[in-house]
């Protein structure tokens, strides 16, 4: 059957139904339609429907919807949502959702965390944190912190602290200090203190102390006192100076 008046045309045969006018065209066809108009075209079939216009993009399906408009995607499914915009992707699912912008990318995860940019990693795993950067390690685990840079390690931990840099080591640890250094070492603990820098040494413990420096001694204890020196060594307790 064709039917044709005043710039409308109809044509239907078999299941296929055409119509045409100025500026729209519509097409069924065994569960299919087709709309064409200008600037605009929708296709529904099966479920399925397509709605397409300048600058804009529609399909939709049973469980799916996804959408562009102006350089925005956003794709609807269940379960699951993405988005995308300006350089910027954003997915979500249940117990996930990844981000990335401008080289940065983020994922989220239940006891997970990923952080990657230019030049930097980073991540969160359970109660491990590791970060990497040019030229800096840095993890944190169970308390124990641990960072490395170029001349630089650092590791602290409860009840212990360690530092190495540029020549210089540090070391506390249970009440004990001890660092060593170009021209000094030093000790602590409890109740004992050395310090050796060079042409000096000291030594204090409760009840004792000895100074050595530039070729004298002196060693001082309750009621006793030593000092040694080139061509002199002098005593003294109670009662007595030798």
């Amino acid at each position: 059957t064709v039917l044709a008046a005043l710039g409308l045309t109809v044509l239907a045969a078999l299941g296929l139904t055409v119509l045409a006018a100025p500026g729209l065209t519509v097409l069924t066809a065994l569960g299919l339609t087709v709309l064409a108009a200008p600037g605009l075209t929708v296709l529904t079939a099966l479920g399925l429907t397509v709605l397409a216009a300048p600058g804009l993009t529609l399909l939709a399906a049973p469980g799916l919807t996804a959408l562009t408009v102006l350089g925005l995607t956003v794709l609807v499914a269940p379960g699951l949502t993405a988005l995308t915009v300006l350089g910027l992707t954003v997915l979500a699912a249940p117990g996930l959702t990844v981000l990335t912008a401008l080289g940065l990318t983020v994922l989220a995860a239940p006891g997970l965390t990923l952080l990657a940019a230019p030049g930097l990693t980073a991540l969160t795993v359970l109660r491990l944190t590791v970060l990497l950067a040019p030229g800096l390690t840095a993890l944190t685990v169970l308390g124990l912190t641990v960072l490395a840079a170029p001349g630089l390690t650092a590791l602290i931990a409860p009840g212990l602290s360690a530092l190495t840099a540029l020549g210089l080591a540090f070391l506390a640890a249970l009440g004990r200090t001890a660092v060593s250094a170009p021209e000094l070492n030093a000790l602590t603990d409890p109740g004992l203190t050395v310090l050796a820098v060079p042409g000096l040494t000291v030594l204090a413990a409760p009840g004792l102390t000895v100074l050595a420096a530039l070729g004298l001694t002196v060693l001082a204890a309750p009621g006793l006192t030593i000092l040694g020196a080139p061509e002199l060594t002098l005593l003294t307790s109670p009662g007595l100076t030798v």
